[in-house]
């Protein structure tokens, strides 16, 4: 025998869910429950207080419930620091949510503008750029971190206005002192140190020589 399921009440929250509390009843035991679902799944479910609900609409319930938690745990995760989408799904799922429900609590958290992907990714180039990075390191980041096409391609217009030859040139300088080495080792230990900073090859033999006709001048 199927059990009856009666909505016994609910209650609107103010964290944006609704509890629901259920009484599960077979004709001779009976089992009380409790969810807290997504306001907006309780709108789109159109159930009332009193009223007897399927059992596809008790599992609807239990899955907005899932959902509702992944939601909190993902804004408990955001209010640590800035994160893409793709990046709070994979915490998300690190955290024991379900494959399913983690991507629809990040897709509901970054809609309602909660997960800002362009402004997030371009506070992480400016602050690779304080760091001395070159923009092949900055861009592997933000795909490390999960960013998608749209936020990556707003930041490599912001890059596009940097003078990256310069700016390694100023880095070698601050490591090397006023003379650049000419000797093929230590020529070989900057190339490696300034590839790892995400500059390119044409990039820092352009600082070299830069630094080299500066020191001719001099």
């Amino acid at each position: 025998m199927m059990p009856q399921i009666i909505i016994e009440r609910t209650a609107p929250l103010g964290d944006g869910g609704v509890a629901v509390e259920l009484l599960l009843c077979d004709g001779v035991h009976s089992e009380k429950k409790r969810f807290v679902v997504l306001q907006s799944d309780w709108n789109d479910l159109q159930l009332r207080q009193g009223g007897e609900i399927s059992p596809v609409e008790y599992d609807a319930l239990e899955e907005s419930a899932a959902l509702f938690d992944a939601v909190k745990k993902g804004l408990g995760l955001l209010s640590y620091g800035p994160n893409s989408k793709r990046a709070l799904e994979r915490k998300l799922l690190r955290r024991g949510i379900e494959a399913d429900t983690a991507g629809r609590a990040a897709e509901y958290l970054y809609r309602r503008g909660y997960i800002n992907e362009s402004a997030d990714a371009e506070a992480i180039a400016g602050a690779g750029l304080r760091k001395g990075y070159g923009s092949r390191r900055i861009i592997a980041m933000l795909h490390e971190k999960g960013y998608g096409d749209e936020a990556i391609a707003g930041v490599k217009v912001m890059l596009e206005e940097i003078d990256y030859c310069r700016r390694c040139a100023d880095i070698i300088k601050k490591r090397c002192g006023e003379k650049v080495p000419t000797e093929k080792p230590a020529l070989e230990r900057i190339f490696a140190a300034m590839l790892r900073y995400g500059y390119t090859y044409s990039e820092i033999k352009e600082a070299l020589r830069i630094l080299a006709c500066e020191h001719v001048t001099e």
